[in-house]
């Protein structure tokens, strides 16, 4: 993904090896182990910067059309906005508390 596009790989047992495979396993190996043929990674940007990636695969020799590659295109933009508003309700939650407390510590009677 360090191109940032998606990338297709019509049939992967012809195609340069998979990257990410489990440890011993050369890319043929786990193609034919998963029944991976066809397969789309699609990046997910945010920013430009790369944050993770959707990757879906057909158990048979079939690319995926323009159309299909724009709706994954589509769910990785989603899947970054959520994940971003995901983190961004964390830190409100976590300020949120912070600032209760200092208000609880600031309202609590003090003994003389």
């Amino acid at each position: 993904m360090a191109i940032k596009q998606p990338v297709q790989i019509s049939d992967i047992l012809k195609g340069p090896e998979y990257l990410n495979v489990p440890t011993g396993y050369t890319g043929a190996e786990f193609a034919k182990l998963s029944g991976a043929r066809t397969v789309l990674g699609v990046p997910m940007l945010k920013d430009n910067e790369l944050v993770g990636a959707i990757t879906i695969y057909r158990q048979e020799v079939r690319p995926f059309t323009d159309k299909q590659i724009e709706l994954v295109k589509n769910f990785a933009d989603q899947a970054v906005i959520a994940i971003e508003n995901a983190r961004l309700l964390s830190e409100l939650r976590h300020r949120t508390d912070d600032l209760s407390e200092a208000l609880e510590q600031q309202t609590r009677p003090r003994r003389c």
